[in-house]
Protein backbone atom coordinates (compact mmCIF):
# COMPACT_ATOMS: atom_id res chain seq x y z
CA UNK A 1 0.00 0.00 0.00
CA UNK A 2 1.39 3.28 -0.71
CA UNK A 3 1.10 5.87 1.98
CA UNK A 4 -1.13 9.03 1.75
CA UNK A 5 0.40 11.68 0.53
CA UNK A 6 0.07 15.00 2.93
CA UNK A 7 -1.43 18.26 2.07
CA UNK A 8 1.38 20.74 1.01
CA UNK A 9 1.77 23.59 3.98
CA UNK A 10 0.68 25.96 1.34
CA UNK A 11 -2.86 24.80 1.15
CA UNK A 12 -3.46 24.54 4.65
CA UNK A 13 -3.84 28.44 4.97
CA UNK A 14 -6.86 28.93 3.39
CA UNK A 15 -9.07 28.74 0.58
CA UNK A 16 -7.44 27.70 -2.72
CA UNK A 17 -7.90 27.22 -6.36
CA UNK A 18 -8.23 24.21 -7.97
CA UNK A 19 -5.49 25.37 -10.15
CA UNK A 20 -3.21 26.25 -7.43
CA UNK A 21 -3.92 22.76 -6.00
CA UNK A 22 -2.72 20.85 -9.19
CA UNK A 23 -0.07 23.13 -9.46
CA UNK A 24 1.09 21.90 -6.03
CA UNK A 25 0.69 18.31 -6.65
CA UNK A 26 -3.10 17.51 -5.32
CA UNK A 27 -4.56 15.14 -7.91
CA UNK A 28 -7.89 14.85 -8.99
CA UNK A 29 -8.92 12.32 -6.82
CA UNK A 30 -7.51 13.72 -3.66
CA UNK A 31 -9.49 16.58 -4.47
CA UNK A 32 -13.14 13.93 -3.82
CA UNK A 33 -10.99 12.97 -0.63
CA UNK A 34 -11.81 13.58 3.10
CA UNK A 35 -9.31 16.21 2.97
CA UNK A 36 -10.61 18.94 1.05
CA UNK A 37 -14.39 20.53 0.99
CA UNK A 38 -15.35 22.64 -1.85
CA UNK A 39 -16.84 25.68 -0.95
CA UNK A 40 -17.57 26.91 -4.64
CA UNK A 41 -17.04 26.04 -8.11
CA UNK A 42 -12.96 25.78 -8.03
CA UNK A 43 -12.64 26.28 -4.97
CA UNK A 44 -11.55 24.47 -2.33
CA UNK A 45 -10.38 24.44 1.78
CA UNK A 46 -8.67 21.97 3.62
CA UNK A 47 -10.53 20.35 6.05
CA UNK A 48 -8.04 21.08 9.23
CA UNK A 49 -8.55 24.91 8.87
CA UNK A 50 -9.92 26.18 11.99
CA UNK A 51 -13.95 26.45 11.89
CA UNK A 52 -14.13 29.64 10.55
CA UNK A 53 -18.13 30.94 9.63
CA UNK A 54 -16.27 33.40 6.46
CA UNK A 55 -14.88 30.67 4.83
CA UNK A 56 -17.29 30.10 2.01
CA UNK A 57 -17.48 34.21 1.16
CA UNK A 58 -12.99 33.57 1.38
CA UNK A 59 -13.04 31.53 -1.37
CA UNK A 60 -15.97 33.46 -3.34
CA UNK A 61 -14.31 36.49 -3.30
CA UNK A 62 -11.40 34.89 -5.14
CA UNK A 63 -13.78 34.92 -8.11
CA UNK A 64 -15.30 38.77 -7.71
CA UNK A 65 -14.43 41.09 -10.31
CA UNK A 66 -13.19 44.28 -9.11
CA UNK A 67 -15.30 46.81 -8.28
CA UNK A 68 -18.73 44.26 -6.94
CA UNK A 69 -18.82 43.55 -3.07
CA UNK A 70 -20.81 41.69 -0.99
CA UNK A 71 -23.90 43.11 0.29
CA UNK A 72 -27.00 43.16 1.80
CA UNK A 73 -27.42 39.82 4.54
CA UNK A 74 -24.03 38.46 3.54
CA UNK A 75 -22.28 41.88 4.43
CA UNK A 76 -24.39 41.90 7.73
CA UNK A 77 -22.83 38.83 8.50
CA UNK A 78 -19.13 39.75 7.24
CA UNK A 79 -20.28 42.77 10.20
CA UNK A 80 -21.46 40.18 12.78
CA UNK A 81 -24.80 39.91 12.44
CA UNK A 82 -26.57 36.87 11.84
CA UNK A 83 -30.44 36.94 11.70
CA UNK A 84 -30.41 33.23 10.98
CA UNK A 85 -32.48 33.91 7.87
CA UNK A 86 -31.91 31.25 5.13
CA UNK A 87 -30.65 33.62 2.13
CA UNK A 88 -27.96 33.30 -0.92
CA UNK A 89 -24.71 34.73 -0.62
CA UNK A 90 -25.64 38.35 -1.90
CA UNK A 91 -23.16 40.21 -4.70
CA UNK A 92 -23.97 44.36 -5.46
CA UNK A 93 -22.16 44.50 -8.61
CA UNK A 94 -21.80 47.82 -10.88
CA UNK A 95 -24.24 48.73 -13.61
CA UNK A 96 -23.30 47.25 -16.67
CA UNK A 97 -21.25 44.35 -15.09
CA UNK A 98 -21.59 41.12 -17.30
CA UNK A 99 -22.00 39.05 -14.10
CA UNK A 100 -24.68 36.54 -13.66
CA UNK A 101 -25.92 34.97 -10.64
CA UNK A 102 -25.06 31.28 -10.28
CA UNK A 103 -26.04 28.40 -7.23
CA UNK A 104 -22.90 30.33 -5.39
CA UNK A 105 -24.54 33.73 -5.12
CA UNK A 106 -27.16 36.12 -6.20
CA UNK A 107 -26.39 39.42 -8.26
CA UNK A 108 -27.61 42.38 -8.04
CA UNK A 109 -26.52 45.40 -10.53
CA UNK A 110 -26.87 48.69 -8.53
CA UNK A 111 -25.48 51.73 -8.05
CA UNK A 112 -22.35 51.84 -6.17
CA UNK A 113 -21.43 55.53 -5.84
CA UNK A 114 -17.81 56.65 -3.47
CA UNK A 115 -18.19 55.04 -0.27
CA UNK A 116 -20.55 52.53 -0.91
CA UNK A 117 -17.59 49.67 -0.50
CA UNK A 118 -15.05 49.18 2.05
CA UNK A 119 -12.52 46.28 3.05
CA UNK A 120 -13.78 44.39 6.11
CA UNK A 121 -11.65 41.49 7.59
CA UNK A 122 -10.12 41.57 4.16
CA UNK A 123 -13.52 40.98 2.18
CA UNK A 124 -14.94 43.47 -0.15
CA UNK A 125 -18.28 44.81 1.15
CA UNK A 126 -20.92 47.50 1.34
CA UNK A 127 -20.34 49.68 3.86
CA UNK A 128 -22.15 49.66 7.04
CA UNK A 129 -24.34 52.49 6.58
CA UNK A 130 -25.46 51.23 2.66
CA UNK A 131 -25.90 47.99 4.14
CA UNK A 132 -28.21 48.49 6.73
CA UNK A 133 -29.82 50.96 4.06
CA UNK A 134 -30.80 48.00 1.94
CA UNK A 135 -31.75 45.97 4.29
CA UNK A 136 -34.13 48.71 5.43
CA UNK A 137 -35.70 48.58 2.38
CA UNK A 138 -36.04 45.12 1.09
CA UNK A 139 -36.80 43.51 4.57
CA UNK A 140 -39.83 42.37 6.38
CA UNK A 141 -40.23 44.97 8.98
CA UNK A 142 -39.64 42.76 12.02
CA UNK A 143 -36.44 41.68 10.50
CA UNK A 144 -35.17 44.98 8.91
CA UNK A 145 -35.93 46.55 12.55
CA UNK A 146 -34.33 43.64 14.26
CA UNK A 147 -31.13 44.50 11.99
CA UNK A 148 -31.63 48.36 12.45
CA UNK A 149 -31.20 47.46 16.17
CA UNK A 150 -28.57 45.41 16.15
CA UNK A 151 -26.19 47.47 14.19
CA UNK A 152 -27.12 50.82 16.18
CA UNK A 153 -26.20 49.14 19.12
CA UNK A 154 -22.78 48.11 18.17
CA UNK A 155 -22.38 50.98 16.67
CA UNK A 156 -21.84 50.30 12.96
CA UNK A 157 -23.99 52.90 11.98
CA UNK A 158 -25.17 56.14 12.87
CA UNK A 159 -28.84 57.31 13.14
CA UNK A 160 -28.28 60.83 11.48
CA UNK A 161 -25.57 59.68 9.00
CA UNK A 162 -28.13 56.82 7.77
CA UNK A 163 -31.11 59.34 7.80
CA UNK A 164 -29.19 61.78 5.67
CA UNK A 165 -28.08 59.09 3.10
CA UNK A 166 -31.90 58.06 2.72
CA UNK A 167 -32.70 61.52 2.21
CA UNK A 168 -30.38 61.84 -0.27
CA UNK A 169 -31.85 59.29 -2.54
CA UNK A 170 -35.69 59.69 -2.19
CA UNK A 171 -36.83 57.80 -5.04
CA UNK A 172 -34.37 54.84 -4.69
CA UNK A 173 -37.51 51.48 -4.32
CA UNK A 174 -38.61 51.15 -0.72
CA UNK A 175 -37.43 54.35 0.51
CA UNK A 176 -40.92 54.85 2.21
CA UNK A 177 -40.55 51.15 3.67
CA UNK A 178 -37.11 52.24 5.13
CA UNK A 179 -38.32 55.45 6.87
CA UNK A 180 -40.57 53.58 8.73
CA UNK A 181 -38.36 50.73 10.11
CA UNK A 182 -35.96 54.16 10.52
CA UNK A 183 -38.84 55.17 13.07
CA UNK A 184 -39.28 51.67 15.05
CA UNK A 185 -35.72 51.09 15.45
CA UNK A 186 -34.54 51.52 18.88
CA UNK A 187 -30.45 50.52 19.33
CA UNK A 188 -31.08 50.29 22.76
CA UNK A 189 -32.12 46.85 22.10
CA UNK A 190 -30.25 43.66 22.42
CA UNK A 191 -31.30 40.89 20.30
CA UNK A 192 -33.03 40.33 17.08
CA UNK A 193 -35.47 38.41 18.99
CA UNK A 194 -36.53 41.59 21.33
CA UNK A 195 -36.58 43.48 18.80
CA UNK A 196 -38.63 41.67 16.41
CA UNK A 197 -41.12 40.86 19.82
CA UNK A 198 -41.63 44.72 19.97
CA UNK A 199 -42.44 44.90 16.63
CA UNK A 200 -45.01 42.78 17.01
CA UNK A 201 -47.00 44.71 19.95
CA UNK A 202 -46.65 47.58 18.45
CA UNK A 203 -48.21 45.91 14.56
CA UNK A 204 -50.86 44.13 17.47
CA UNK A 205 -52.11 47.78 18.59
CA UNK A 206 -50.10 48.66 21.62
CA UNK A 207 -48.04 51.63 21.99
CA UNK A 208 -44.27 51.33 21.63
CA UNK A 209 -42.99 50.27 24.36
CA UNK A 210 -39.90 51.71 26.53
CA UNK A 211 -36.71 49.48 25.89
CA UNK A 212 -34.01 48.16 28.91
CA UNK A 213 -36.16 49.56 31.60
CA UNK A 214 -34.19 49.90 35.05
CA UNK A 215 -36.40 48.95 38.28
CA UNK A 216 -34.67 49.55 40.95
CA UNK A 217 -31.43 47.49 40.28
CA UNK A 218 -33.20 44.87 37.79
CA UNK A 219 -33.71 45.44 34.45
CA UNK A 220 -36.69 44.38 31.77
CA UNK A 221 -36.10 44.02 28.48
CA UNK A 222 -39.64 46.42 27.68
CA UNK A 223 -41.77 47.99 29.98
CA UNK A 224 -45.02 49.93 29.94
CA UNK A 225 -43.90 52.31 33.32
CA UNK A 226 -47.60 53.47 34.06
CA UNK A 227 -49.40 50.24 34.32
CA UNK A 228 -45.68 48.26 35.54
CA UNK A 229 -46.28 46.52 33.15
CA UNK A 230 -43.00 44.52 31.63
CA UNK A 231 -42.16 42.23 28.69
CA UNK A 232 -39.37 39.98 28.99
CA UNK A 233 -38.02 37.63 26.05
CA UNK A 234 -36.65 34.71 27.05
CA UNK A 235 -33.66 33.53 24.39
CA UNK A 236 -31.44 30.20 24.45
CA UNK A 237 -29.37 31.72 27.94
CA UNK A 238 -32.42 31.88 30.01
CA UNK A 239 -32.03 28.42 30.97
CA UNK A 240 -27.99 28.99 32.34
CA UNK A 241 -29.76 31.95 34.38
CA UNK A 242 -32.79 30.35 35.24
CA UNK A 243 -32.55 30.33 39.11
CA UNK A 244 -31.69 33.92 38.84
CA UNK A 245 -34.28 35.27 36.45
CA UNK A 246 -37.26 33.48 38.66
CA UNK A 247 -35.69 35.63 41.89
CA UNK A 248 -35.49 38.97 39.44
CA UNK A 249 -38.76 38.38 38.88
CA UNK A 250 -40.59 37.23 41.90
CA UNK A 251 -38.89 41.00 43.25
CA UNK A 252 -40.53 42.30 40.49
CA UNK A 253 -43.98 40.76 40.88
CA UNK A 254 -43.85 41.99 44.77
CA UNK A 255 -43.14 45.63 44.19
CA UNK A 256 -46.35 45.89 42.09
CA UNK A 257 -45.51 45.08 38.22
CA UNK A 258 -46.90 42.57 35.77
CA UNK A 259 -44.19 40.44 34.06
CA UNK A 260 -45.23 38.18 30.47
CA UNK A 261 -42.62 36.66 29.27
CA UNK A 262 -41.99 35.49 25.64
CA UNK A 263 -39.74 32.58 24.87
CA UNK A 264 -39.29 30.27 21.77
CA UNK A 265 -36.77 29.01 19.37
CA UNK A 266 -36.68 30.48 15.97
CA UNK A 267 -38.02 33.75 14.71
CA UNK A 268 -41.77 34.83 16.05
CA UNK A 269 -44.77 35.08 13.73
CA UNK A 270 -46.80 37.64 13.68
CA UNK A 271 -50.03 37.50 15.95
CA UNK A 272 -53.23 36.44 13.64
CA UNK A 273 -55.18 39.82 14.17
CA UNK A 274 -55.65 42.87 12.62
CA UNK A 275 -55.68 44.98 15.79
CA UNK A 276 -55.10 42.79 18.64
CA UNK A 277 -58.04 43.85 20.98
CA UNK A 278 -59.91 45.71 18.32
CA UNK A 279 -63.13 45.26 16.95
CA UNK A 280 -62.18 43.66 13.75
CA UNK A 281 -59.79 41.10 15.93
CA UNK A 282 -59.93 37.42 14.44
CA UNK A 283 -58.80 34.56 16.88
CA UNK A 284 -56.31 32.03 16.14
CA UNK A 285 -58.06 29.15 13.75
CA UNK A 286 -56.80 25.88 15.51
CA UNK A 287 -57.40 25.85 19.25
CA UNK A 288 -54.34 25.54 21.39
CA UNK A 289 -55.28 21.80 22.06
CA UNK A 290 -54.78 20.34 19.07
CA UNK A 291 -51.55 21.93 18.42
CA UNK A 292 -48.12 20.00 19.02
CA UNK A 293 -45.55 21.32 21.37
CA UNK A 294 -42.85 23.70 19.90
CA UNK A 295 -45.07 23.98 16.44
CA UNK A 296 -44.76 26.61 14.48
CA UNK A 297 -48.49 26.91 14.61
CA UNK A 298 -48.48 26.95 17.91
CA UNK A 299 -45.86 29.89 18.68
CA UNK A 300 -48.20 31.55 16.19
CA UNK A 301 -50.92 31.37 19.23
CA UNK A 302 -49.28 31.99 21.75
CA UNK A 303 -47.44 35.17 20.49
CA UNK A 304 -51.17 36.09 19.42
CA UNK A 305 -52.73 35.28 23.13
CA UNK A 306 -49.51 37.43 24.87
CA UNK A 307 -49.79 40.42 22.50
CA UNK A 308 -54.04 40.35 23.53
CA UNK A 309 -53.23 39.65 27.29
CA UNK A 310 -50.59 42.60 27.36
CA UNK A 311 -53.80 44.90 25.88
CA UNK A 312 -56.05 43.78 28.18
CA UNK A 313 -53.39 44.31 30.96
CA UNK A 314 -52.25 47.46 29.41
CA UNK A 315 -55.47 49.50 28.68
CA UNK A 316 -57.82 47.82 31.60
CA UNK A 317 -55.04 49.57 34.39
CA UNK A 318 -55.28 52.95 32.67
CA UNK A 319 -58.70 52.49 32.59
CA UNK A 320 -58.79 51.90 36.04
CA UNK A 321 -56.06 54.98 37.03
CA UNK A 322 -57.73 57.35 34.61
CA UNK A 323 -61.28 56.42 36.50
CA UNK A 324 -59.31 57.25 40.46
CA UNK A 325 -58.84 53.91 41.63
CA UNK A 326 -55.16 52.54 41.77
CA UNK A 327 -54.72 49.05 40.81
CA UNK A 328 -51.51 46.39 41.10
CA UNK A 329 -52.69 44.23 39.06
CA UNK A 330 -51.20 40.20 40.06
CA UNK A 331 -48.60 37.67 38.54
CA UNK A 332 -50.92 36.53 35.48
CA UNK A 333 -51.00 32.39 35.21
Amino acid sequence: MFPRKGVPDPLKTGPVSRAEMLAAGVSPSQLRGPSWKRIARGIYAWTGLADDRLIDLVGLAHRLPQGCAFSGLTAARVFGLDLDLDQPVEVSAPLGLPLRSTADWKIRHVLLATGDTIRHRGLPVTSPTRTFFDLARVLPRGDAVAALDWALHHREVLLPRLQSYLEERPRWPGVSRARRVLAAADGRSESPMESRLRVILIDGGLPPPETQVWVGDRRIDMAYRDVKLGIEYDGDTHRERLVEDNRRQNWLVAVGYVLLRFYGCGRLPPPRCDRVGGRHAAPCSTPPAALKPGAPERRHYFASEQVRRAQRLLLGQRAEREGGHEVVASQPG
